[in-house]
C-alpha cells in the first residue's frame, strides 16, 4: 500500500510540476511588468524644450 502511494507519488509529481511552475513563471512576469508601468508611471517627468 505504501510503496504503491510512494511510486504513484513519484510517477505523478514531473507531470504535474511543470504545468504548475509555468502558470507561476507566467504570472509572477504579468505581475512584475504591472508594477514596471505603475512606477513608471509615477516618476517625474522631465520636459523637453
Amino acid at each position: 500500500m505504501v510503496m504503491g502511494f510512494l511510486m504513484g507519488m513519484v510517477l505523478a509529481i514531473p507531470i504535474i510540476l511543470p504545468p504548475i511552475v509555468f502558470v507561476w513563471w507566467v504570472n509572477s512576469g504579468g505581475f512584475m511588468g504591472a508594477v514596471k508601468t505603475a512606477r513608471m508611471k509615477k516618476a517625474p517627468q522631465t520636459q523637453k524644450i
